[in-house]
Parts: structure tokens; C-alpha cells; sequence
């Protein structure tokens, strides 16, 4: 049992180390995201969509919202985001200096870490808490895909896993079962160098 640990300690820090590689080269780059909402209960009546342009501002990643359901913004509402956009850029570089929380790379502290496949680790809380799934390409250690559950709601993530560096999000979902059962799935796209 001691060995399994110290294998799954020693390839978190692998993955924590590859994270942070790739986390420096994508932010080099800005994308397009669309934003699907729905009741998991009667999706078609229920689907609303947004559109942002996410691009670096203050060297802060900004979801520039473009369009609702399918439609453009009026000029009044391109008018309000351009000014989110100055309102925030400030605030937003104050908040990413002080970001804290659980990261990858304290899990081994707060949970217990086993590998369950050649190429996935799962720490599970050593109390209450969220469970984390991590599958990675086992050359390279980037993740392919996060998993992230806590209570009813469950975060996944999935990345290229047929690119080179850097390995850009390919969908985000988030499922949320707690009262009304909704989900929240983002597509990144048209993934381009920073301007």
C-alpha cells in the first residue's frame, strides 16, 4: 500500500508540474466559447446559448460576451460589455493575485491519492469534500480530462488530447442535480494566438 501511494504522490506531482506548463502556454492564446444552459428534463423546450470571445485583458482571461441565443448584441449591449470590460479589467487582475483555494498541487495533503488505471488518479477527500478524477496522456502527464464532484454537482473537463503543446480545453460541462436538474456545457473553438 505504500508503494501505490508514493507511485500516485509522485505522478500528481508529474501532472501538477505538466498543468503548470501548459497553463503558461495557454495563456498565449484566446478562443471562442459557446455557453449552452438547459433543464436536463426537457432540454429542446429549455436550451439557451451565449457566445463569448475570451481574450486576455490585463493579463486576465475575459469571457467578452458576443451574442444570446444565436443573435448578436444590440449596440446598447456591446456598449455594457465594453464597459464591464474597463469597470472589471482592474478587479479582475486583483482577484487572479489573490486566488487561493484547493489546487492540484495540495491535494496530497487534504486526500487520499490511488491510481485506478495505468493513466488515472482519483483522490478522494479524507473528509468532506470533492473528489477529484484525473485522467492524463502517460507520456506527456498533461490531463486529457478533470473531473471534479462535489455533493450533487460534478465539473468535467475535457482537453485535446491529439495536439502538441499546448493542450487547449476542448468542453467544459457542469452538472447540477441539486434541486433543478441543469447543465451548463461549454465548447471552445478557433483557439489563436493572443493579440
Amino acid at each position: 500500500m505504500m508503494i501505490e501511494t508514493i507511485l500516485a504522490v509522485s505522478l500528481l506531482h508529474k501532472i501538477v508540474a505538466a498543468e503548470d506548463r501548459q497553463n503558461v502556454l495557454r495563456m498565449k492564446y484566446e478562443c471562442l466559447e459557446l455557453q449552452e444552459n438547459w433543464d436536463a428534463r426537457d432540454p429542446a423546450a429549455s436550451l439557451r446559448s451565449k457566445q463569448y470571445e475570451v481574450i486576455l485583458l490585463e493579463g486576465v482571461r475575459y469571457r467578452k460576451l458576443v451574442s444570446r441565443n444565436g443573435q448578436s448584441l444590440s449596440a446598447d449591449e456591446r456598449l455594457l460589455v465594453e464597459d464591464d470590460m474597463l469597470r472589471t479589467s482592474v478587479l479582475r487582475r486583483a482577484v487572479a493575485e489573490k486566488a487561493g483555494g484547493e489546487r492540484l498541487a495540495t491535494l496530497e495533503q487534504t486526500h487520499e491519492l490511488s491510481l485506478v488505471a495505468p493513466n488515472q488518479l482519483v483522490a478522494k477527500p479524507k473528509g468532506a469534500g470533492r473528489l477529484y478524477r484525473l485522467t492524463f496522456d502517460p507520456s506527456s502527464f498533461a490531463l486529457v480530462e478533470y473531473v471534479r464532484e462535489e455533493g450533487e454537482t460534478t465539473l468535467k473537463i475535457e482537453y485535446e488530447s491529439d495536439s502538441d503543446a499546448p493542450r487547449f480545453m476542448r468542453r467544459m460541462e457542469v452538472n447540477f442535480t441539486s434541486g433543478i436538474a441543469r447543465v451548463q456545457r461549454s465548447t471552445f473553438s478557433a483557439w489563436r494566438p493572443a493579440r
